[in-house]
């Protein structure tokens, strides 16, 4: 639980004005690069990895419906 549902919190209050916003909109380590430039409005590279969940974060999109998988492999087998 300590790994997964930590907030993303952006202030930027010039872009995004004051108003509190909340989205349940899953986000992982390699979405905040992508985040972060189409916040500046810049695009990154074809090559880089994560999505851009800046429209979300402005309310110019609706939250993503892509569901999250989370994976914990765990052997079942004990070896003495």
């Amino acid at each position: 639980e300590e790994s997964i549902r930590v907030p993303f919190l952006v202030h930027y209050p010039r872009k995004l004005g004051r108003k509190r916003r909340v989205s349940r909109t899953p986000i992982d380590a390699p979405d905040i690069f992508p985040t972060l430039l189409g916040l500046a409005g810049l695009q990154p590279q074809d090559s880089a990895q994560g999505q851009n969940l800046a429209p979300i974060i402005e309310g110019r999109a609706r939250d993503a419906a892509d569901p999250a998988c989370l994976l914990n492999p765990v052997s079942y087998t004990h070896l003495t």
